[in-house]
């Protein structure tokens, strides 16, 4: 008796759970057709394998972007001579900030590309996220000036991962706030705060979640602007995690943190050029079975 209440609890808080994801999804739908307040701002960081490989505001259809050379992915640590090496477990590394004609659509189409044609290594850990910040009233003049501006403020000629943190946070400012925050503006001024050691702590509940918005509003990992994409986690990958899905299992037999028995629902989806992608999603006491179509 006591199981079947702790059960019939467990699917009310999991029906509570989707009600308010559906309603947070439906809030940044909202927000992504809303041009009353001014030009959307969008925001975009990709890590890999916990490096920072860029950071970018795209408004008035131009990414403002501060990003490693080429956006290139250092060399391993171990191959890093020890002169270059750093107390906070990242080698030191050098920025570059630029400005470029671009759009939400492209920086998503970019995301989907990345992820198709990058396969999976074991344990890496990726994590490419995009979301809408806010609005500005300025103009695209503007903008520019308050991000030269904020360059300028910064008198060293080669940016580190602390100085790309402060010309964010100044160039922040083209959002005036509160009025012109949206949904996932505290999720972008919290990511300024992450040391650069604490990249790699992609918990697997945000990404479950950045998942599951991405299925209810529409394809995986693209989105147009006015469409609310909200925050799309694009390539998240852990590859402890994921194990037992490339040895072909869907349904996981440990508990998750939210579970009371056990119940864990995996899906692989596979591209033409033999990539894949994953995502995972806690299901406390359901029956399971079946398998996934993309």
């Amino acid at each position: 008796m006591f199981k079947n209440s702790e059960i019939l609890r467990a699917r009310e808080q999991q029906e509570e759970d989707r009600k308010r994801l559906k309603e947070e999804v439906d809030l940044r739908g909202k927000q992504g057709q809303d041009t009353t307040k001014g030009e959307q701002v969008w925001y975009s960081r990709r890590v890999d394998d916990g490096c920072l490989l860029h950071w970018a505001i795209i408004t008035h259809g131009q990414k403002y972007e501060l990003r490693l050379p080429n956006g290139s992915v250092p060399k391993p640590k171990d191959k890093v001579p020890e002169s270059e090496k750093t107390n906070s477990f990242e080698p030191a590394r050098v920025y570059e900030a630029r400005v470029a004609a671009w759009s939400l659509k492209e920086e998503m189409n970019k995301l989907r590309a990345l992820k198709l044609s990058t396969p999976s290594k074991g344990y890496h850990t990726r994590d490419y996220t995009v979301c809408q910040i806010g609005w500005t009233t300025l103009t695209k003049d503007e903008v520019n000036t308050e991000w030269a501006a904020a360059r300028s403020s910064i008198p060293a000629e080669d940016l580190g991962y602390d100085d790309c943190r402060e010309l964010l946070k100044k160039f922040g400012n083209i959002i005036k706030t509160p009025e012109g925050c949206a949904l996932d503006y505290n999720w972008f001024t919290e990511s300024l705060e992450t040391p650069t050691h604490r990249l790699t702590e992609i918990t697997p509940d945000k990404a479950v979640k950045g998942f599951q918005n991405s299925m209810q509003n529409g394809l995986w990992g693209v989105a147009a602007a006015g469409a609310g994409a909200g925050i799309v986690y694009g390539a998240y990958e852990a590859g402890k995690q994921m194990d037992p899905l490339r040895s072909g299992a869907n349904v996981g037999g440990s508990l998750g943190p939210d579970c009371c028995c056990a119940g864990c629902y995996c899906c692989t989806c596979t591209a033409g050029d033999g990539s894949f992608w994953e995502f995972c999603t806690w299901l406390p006491c359901l029956a399971l079975s079946g398998s996934c179509t993309c």
